[in-house]
C-alpha cells in the first residue's frame, strides 16, 4: 500500500470539511448584513466595496476559529497515519467531533443576526447565563417571527454541516494496515500541516512599527476594526471567535496601570464625600418604591423626542419629578442594573456581578434601610435563580424575595406580565403599609419589554412594531399601578423611584456604541418632591445614596462609588456598553474599546447623542476609566 494514501485521505477530509465551513459561514455573514442593513451608515449601504471587504474579513476569523477546531484533528490523524495504525473508526470519530464543534459555531453565528437586531453586539459569554432556563429561552427564540426563522434555519444549517461532514468521512477510502510502520514522509506533513493550521488558527493583529521593529500580536477584533461604521466592523467579526478569546480570558482582570493605592485613594475621596452629605435629618421616615423597567430606553419617552406617543404616563411623571435627564445605566444587562441600582457600585464587563464578592458589601441600600427600621421587599416576575440573582440576595438581604417560586404560575416566557406583577407588588405593599409604624422599600423589576413578547390585548395590535407595542403596555401597566397607588393612605408619604435597567436599540445605531443602550429615564416622584429639570450627569450607582440623602439618613460605613444628587454633581460618568467602556462628560463622551485597546471620541449633540467621532487614545478619559476599574477591584479585595 503507498504510504501517501491514507494521509492524502485525510488531508482531502479536512481540507474539504474547512472549506464547507467557510462557506457555510460566509453566507451566514452575508444574509446578516442583509438582514441589518437597517442598521449600517447611510452612505455605506452602496458601498459595495467596503461592505465586501467586511466579509473577507470575516472570512479571516472564520478561518482562524475552524483552524483552532482542527488542530487535534491534523495532528492526531496524521500522526496515525505516520505510524501506519490509522483506522476508519478514528476518521469517524474525528468527523463527529468536528461536526460538532462547527455546528456550535454555525448555531452561534445564526443566533447573532437577531441578537444584532436587539443589543448592536456580537453574543458574549454573558449571554451563556440564559442556558440555566432553557425553557425560556427555547420559547424566546421561537416566541417572535424574526427569531423563529432563524431558530428554524439555525437547526437546519446545524443538520445540513453535520451531515456533510460525516460524508465526507464516509467518502474517504482510508487503507487500513495489517501491521504498522513508521514514515518519516508523513510525519513530515503532519507537523507542516499542524505549523500551518496552528499560524492560521493564531492569526496575526496589522503589524505595528514600534521603535524600528515590527512586532506581531495574535489575532484580536482589531483586524475588524476598518471603517467608521460601527455595523460593518461588528459584521466583519465572527461571534464564535468572540467567544472562545473571552474564555481564553477568563479569571484574568483588566491592566489598569493603576496601583491599588492610588485606585483606593479615589475611592475614598468619593466616599468620604457622599458620607458627608448626608445627615440625620428627617422628621419622619418616607416609604420608598422603586421601579426598574426593563429596556426603558430614554428614547422610547416623547420627552426624548420619540413621536410615537408609547409612554404618556412615564411622559406625565416625569413632567412632574425630580427629574434627571442626563442618566445613565452602568451596564447594558439587568444583573447590572440590579446590582448597580442597591449596592452603588458600578459592574464591569462581561461579568454577572450578582455573583461575586462584591454583592457581599453590606452598606448596600436594602441592608441600611432595614438598619434603620425599613422592612425591604423585591419583586421579579421570573424564576430568583435565573442570573444567580439568588446568589445577590442571600448577600443582600431583603425581608422577602416574591418571585415565579411564590406566584406559582406565569403569563409568559418570563413569569408574569408587568401589570399582574405591578398588582401583585400593589397587594403586598397594602399589606405592609398597614404597620404605620414601620416604613418600607419594595422594589419591582418589570420584563414584560423582554423577548419574547407577551403582549395583551388591545395593546399587542397598537403599532406594527411589536418592541413598541411593548413599551406602550408597560407604560399602560403602570399608569393603573399608579392610579390604583395613589387611592391608597400610604401614597402620599412614598417617594416613587423609576429607572430602566438599561436601554435598547432605538432607530439607527448613533456611534460605536448606540446612546439608547444606557441613556435611561432617572426620575423621583412624590407629594413632597418639588419637580425640576436636571441635565448633569447622573448614574444608577448614584440611586442609593441619592435616595438615602432624601431620607434624611446617615450611612458612615458607605462603600460605593455613587454621589448624593441632591448635594453634589458629577463631572463624568463611566458605564460599560456592549464590548466599551464609556467616560462621557457634559460635552464630550469616550468609548474604549476593551478588546481592541482603541479609543473613540465624540463631540455631543442637545439631546446627548454621539457627532463628529475621532478615533484614537485620550489618556485623560482613559484614567478616569481605570481608576473606576481599579477601584472596583480594590474594594472587591477589601471585601474577600
Amino acid at each position: 500500500m503507498n504510504k501517501w494514501h491514507n494521509i492524502k485521505e485525510c488531508g482531502k477530509f479536512i481540507l474539504k470539511s474547512h472549506i464547507c465551513f467557510l462557506l457555510m459561514c460566509t453566507v451566514i455573514r452575508i444574509t446578516g448584513i442583509i438582514t441589518c442593513s437597517h442598521l449600517m451608515l447611510e452612505e455605506s449601504r452602496n458601498d459595495y466595496a467596503k461592505i465586501t471587504e467586511g466579509v473577507l474579513r470575516g472570512m479571516v476569523f472564520d478561518n482562524a476559529v475552524s483552524c483552532m477546531f482542527l488542530l487535534l484533528p491534523v495532528l492526531t490523524l496524521g500522526l496515525f497515519c505516520t505510524f501506519g495504525i490509522i483506522k476508519k473508526t478514528a476518521l469517524n470519530i474525528f468527523a463527529v467531533i468536528i461536526g460538532f464543534l462547527y455546528a456550535l459555531s454555525v448555531a452561534v453565528s445564526v443566533g447573532n443576526i437577531p441578537y444584532l437586531t436587539y443589543k448592536m453586539a456580537n453574543v458574549c459569554l454573558a449571554d451563556l447565563s440564559y442556558l440555566s432556563k432553557p425553557g425560556e429561552m427555547i420559547g424566546m427564540l421561537t416566541g417572535e417571527p424574526l427569531y423563529l426563522a432563524f431558530f428554524i434555519t439555525g437547526w437546519i444549517l446545524i443538520a445540513a454541516i453535520i451531515y456533510i461532514i460525516w460524508r465526507f468521512a464516509k467518502a474517504a477510502d482510508i487503507k487500513e494496515a495489517k501491521q504498522s510502520s513508521f514514515s518519516w514522509q508523513n510525519l513530515t506533513v503532519t507537523l507542516l500541516a499542524f505549523v500551518i493550521c496552528f499560524l492560521m488558527g493564531r492569526g496575526n493583529n496589522p503589524p505595528v512599527k514600534k521603535n524600528g521593529a515590527i512586532f506581531g500580536s495574535p489575532m484580536t477584533f482589531i483586524f475588524a476594526i476598518y471603517s467608521d461604521d460601527a455595523f460593518l466592523n461588528l459584521s466583519a467579526q465572527s461571534p464564535t471567535f468572540g467567544l472562545l478569546k473571552e474564555v481564553s480570558r477568563l479569571g484574568k482582570k483588566i491592566k489598569t496601570g493603576i496601583s491599588d493605592d492610588e485606585a483606593i485613594a479615589y475611592a475614598n475621596n468619593i466616599q468620604s464625600r457622599t458620607i458627608a452629605s448626608l445627615t440625620d435629618t428627617c422628621a419622619k421616615r418616607k416609604n420608598i418604591v422603586m421601579i426598574i423597567m426593563e429596556s426603558l430606553s430614554a428614547h422610547y419617552m416623547k420627552t426624548f423626542g420619540n413621536p410615537a406617543g408609547l409612554t404618556p404616563c412615564l411622559d406625565s411623571l416625569f413632567a412632574n419629578s425630580l427629574a434627571y435627564y442626563n442618566a445613565w445605566s452602568n451596564g447594558a444587562r439587568t444583573n447590572n442594573a440590579i446590582f448597580s441600582t442597591q449596592t452603588s457600585l458600578p459592574g464591569c464587563l462581561n461579568i454577572n456581578m450578582l455573583d461575586t464578592p462584591l454583592s457581599k458589601d453590606y452598606t448596600s441600600l436594602a441592608p441600611v434601610l432595614s438598619t434603620n427600621g425599613y422592612s425591604t421587599d423585591f419583586f421579579i416576575s421570573h424564576s430568583k435563580t435565573f442570573d444567580n440573582i439568588s446568589v445577590f440576595f442571600v448577600a443582600q438581604p431583603f425581608d422577602k424575595i416574591h418571585s415565579e417560586e411564590e406566584y406559582g404560575y406565569k403569563e409568559m416566557e418570563w413569569g408574569l406580565r408587568d401589570s399582574t406583577l405591578l398588582a401583585v407588588a400593589l397587594d403586598s405593599i397594602r399589606h405592609l403599609a398597614k404597620d404605620t409604624t414601620k416604613p418600607f422599600y419594595s422594589a419591582i423589576l418589570t420584563c414584560s419589554n423582554h423577548p419574547t413578547f407577551s403582549i395583551p390585548s388591545p395593546y399587542c395590535d397598537m403599532y406594527p412594531d411589536i418592541e413598541q407595542c411593548a413599551v406602550r403596555y408597560s407604560d399602560a401597566s403602570i399608569d393603573t399601578f399608579m392610579s390604583r397607588a395613589s387611592k391608597e393612605p400610604w401614597f402620599d408619604n412614598t417617594i416613587f423611584v423609576f429607572t430602566g435597567d438599561h436601554g435598547r436599540l432605538v432607530g439607527t445605531p448613533d456611534g460605536v456604541a448606540a446612546t439608547s443602550l444606557n441613556h435611561v429615564p432617572i426620575f423621583f416622584y412624590g407629594k413632597d418632591i418639588e419637580p425640576a429639570k436636571d441635565s448633569s450627569l447622573t448614574m444608577q450607582i448614584d440611586l442609593e445614596p441619592t435616595i438615602l440623602g432624601m431620607l434624611g439618613l446617615q450611612c458612615p460605613n458607605f462603600a460605593g462609588l455613587g454621589i448624593n444628587r441632591m448635594k453634589m454633581k458629577r463631572d463624568t460618568a463611566v458605564y460599560t456598553s456592549n464590548n466599551f467602556f464609556v467616560a462621557r462628560t457634559l460635552d464630550k463622551a469616550y468609548f474604549l474599546n476593551m478588546e481592541t485597546n482603541v479609543g473613540t471620541l465624540y463631540n455631543l449633540k442637545k439631546d446627548f447623542t454621539l457627532s463628529n467621532p475621532t478615533t484614537g487614545n485620550n489618556p485623560d478619559f482613559d484614567r478616569q476609566i481605570m481608576l473606576q476599574i481599579q477601584a472596583l477591584y480594590a474594594i472587591q479585595n477589601r471585601e474577600k
